[in-house]
């Protein structure tokens, strides 16, 4: 509004004042009350509305500012989250590994830094560990598993998700790229599992320890050998079990080379060479139609296990360890009886 049309709604105002003010003193109104109330009442009454806009245009601005400063102030958390969130990123807190001897490369997206024995860091999923080309690394992952890295070997991280909102995520898998690496796997409970993923297996423990080879070729091939426990391979379709002292996809050790009795030389006695002793045979291994037999009732097992099925699960356990105690299935399967045997 300009400046001249307030200075008259002033005007007005004020002699409105004085009209009203001389109402309630009980003297006469002047002889013009009744023309300037038909002039000044319109006037007050544009005043009014004009004064009810601004009002609410300046409720309107005063809330739109709030609306911006409260955005603002979300944008600016957003931001000092964002910022948390790539510092906690930059800082590595997920799951932790730990140098325990050697030196290992740590690849985190392009970067690529070097841990020495001693030194910890936090990892994200999809990071990548790899030993030097001179020496094997021996690594602890989290409260999981120790892993050891054969020379110039390569392996990629994967991560459960954490069992609790404060709690850090941990070790799920390891993904072999190249060489061979030894793992000592910590026993686990319940239905959790963890994997070595290769290109054409899945190896699966619940706590054991075995080497897991990738073999260089055209074709790369998994080789998986126990020393403890026992292990689930997952390849093509299928689920093997391999135990302790057995391997899986690893090429046949060559046969001992045969040595030859010397020819007896013309001329000279042939001397009598001593009976060679008798030894008591070792105890028959299992045939393999009875590995099969055995291993098709620890699948079966298996599958009532994790079906929660936790008697018929042990009745299988049981009638596995009746038929074959002493079998390389025998230690796992008690492990397993034992738990679905637990009081829920």
């Amino acid at each position: 509004m300009a400046t001249g049309e307030g200075e008259r709604d002033a005007l007005e105002l004020e002699s409105l004042s004085s009209y009203v003010a001389a109402l309630p003193s009980g003297g006469p109104p002047s002889r013009d009350s009744a023309a300037r109330r038909k002039r000044i009442v319109p006037r007050l009454r544009a005043h009014a509305a004009r004064e009810h806009v601004r009002a609410r245009r300046r409720r309107v601005v005063r809330r739109a500012s709030l609306l911006l400063t409260a955005l603002g102030g979300a944008a600016a958390a957003i931001v000092v989250a964002t910022g948390s969130f790539n510092s906690r990123s930059r800082s590595r807190e997920g799951a932790t590994i730990a140098v325990l001897d050697g030196t290992l490369w740590l690849e985190e997206g392009a970067a690529r830094r070097t841990l020495n024995a001693g030194e910890a860091s936090g990892v994200d999923a999809r990071d990548e560990l790899e030993a030097p080309a001179e020496r094997r690394t021996r690594v602890q992952l989290s409260d999981t598993a120790t892993l050891t890295l054969d020379a110039a070997s390569r392996v990629g991280t994967e991560l459960a998700a954490a069992t609790a909102p404060e709690a850090a995520p941990t070790f799920e898998a390891v993904k072999l790229v190249r060489g061979r690496a030894h793992l000592q796997v910590r026993k686990l409970h319940g239905g959790q599992r963890f994997h070595v993923l290769t290109p054409d297996a899945d190896v699966q423990v619940r706590g054991t320890e075995f080497d897991v080879e990738l073999r260089p070729g055209s074709v790369p091939g998994t080789c998986v050998r126990v020393e403890e426990g026992l292990v689930a391979v997952v390849a093509r379709g299928e689920t093997q079990l391999v135990a302790a002292g057995q391997t899986w996809g690893c090429p046949s050790e060559a046969p001992a080379a045969v040595v030859a009795a010397p020819a007896p030389v013309r001329g000279r006695p042939t001397l009598a060479l001593p009976a060679p002793e008798r030894h008591t045979a070792p105890p028959a291994r299992p045939t393999p139609s009875d590995l099969r037999e055995q291993n098709a009732l620890f699948q079966q097992a298996l599958k009532a296990e994790r079906a929660g099925r936790s008697d018929d699960a042990a009745r299988l356990y049981r009638h596995l360890l009746t038929r074959s105690p002493h079998g390389p299935l025998s230690a796992q399967a008690r492990a397993n009886l034992e738990v679905v045997s637990r009081p829920r």
